[in-house]
């Protein structure tokens, strides 16, 4: 059953590339030859190159990531959206690292959509395949997109607040430690020369009962290429920082592709 949910994954595989990093790279001229402008559906297939047991691969974490296939769906109708996507990650210590799954990632966003306001209820669901320890939150927030054109180029970035109402063991730092309450982030993606483009994201979490006291800040730099319309490979670094104790960077390298059907 595995092998067969891999397979699909593979062909049907987003650039959510780490649990708690949230928002696709969106590059301009990605969408334009969808067939449905309300309806897409991006896949990723990502490999942990270096990943020195910053990204473990079980929500107990055990183990060690080595990749990351993903499936996310956008679905647009008026003011309405919808967005769903399932993440699965491999253990570079499995007897095979490919194919044998050790966790599953599930994450569900309905809203409403006003020009460049989103108001959004979501649910991230997060469970290894042994069916132990599972991590899930419910969370309500709001996203500001903003879009303009820098030395040339386009520019996008978004701003989110979200809060969690919901939680069930989803923790407010990179070891897993606190209770998550409050989840801000900010994305950018900024077009180089050539088919070259740029993108970070940042996240800050609070621990239970704090808002604006940070726990943990996870920082992502990624290099996208975008080889055709709906082809893009990618290469990004990713830090994890503890904010409210003295603890060791969490720092690990990625790299992968991105198709949108």
């Amino acid at each position: 059953m595995q092998k067969i949910l891999i397979i699909i994954l593979l062909v049907i595989s987003p650039t959510l590339l780490f649990a708690k990093i949230k928002h696709t790279i969106h590059i301009p001229e990605f969408d334009d030859n969808d067939t449905f402008e309300t309806f897409s559906i991006d896949g990723s297939v990502t490999n942990f190159f270096n990943n020195p047991d910053s990204l473990n691969a079980r929500p107990d974490f055990s183990g060690t990531a080595y990749n990351r296939y993903e499936m996310d769906i956008e679905f647009e109708r008026k003011n309405l959206f919808i967005e769903g996507d399932i993440a699965c990650l491999t253990d570079k210590d499995a007897q095979n690292s490919l194919t044998t799954l050790s966790e599953i990632d599930k994450d569900f966003t309905i809203g409403y959509r006003n020009e460049a306001i989103d108001l959004y209820v979501e649910y991230e669901h997060n469970a290894p395949t042994n069916h132990t320890i599972t991590r899930s939150y419910t969370g309500v927030g709001g996203r500001y997109n903003y879009s303009t054109a820098v030395l040339g180029s386009q520019l996008n970035w978004l701003l989110d607040i979200e809060k969690v109402i919901l939680n069930n063991q989803y923790g407010s730092r990179p070891d897993g430690t606190g209770k998550a309450n409050m989840i801000y982030g900010f994305h950018l993606d900024y077009d180089l020369p050539g088919k070259f483009s740029f993108s970070t994201e940042h996240i800050v979490y609070t621990d239970d009962h704090k808002y604006y006291q940070g726990s943990e800040w996870d920082r992502l730099f990624q290099i996208n290429y975008q080889i055709s319309a709906d082809f893009i490979l990618f290469i990004y670094e990713e830090v994890d920082t503890f904010l409210d104790m003295q603890q060791p960077l969490q720092i690990f390298y990625g790299a992968g592709v991105v198709y949108e059907f």
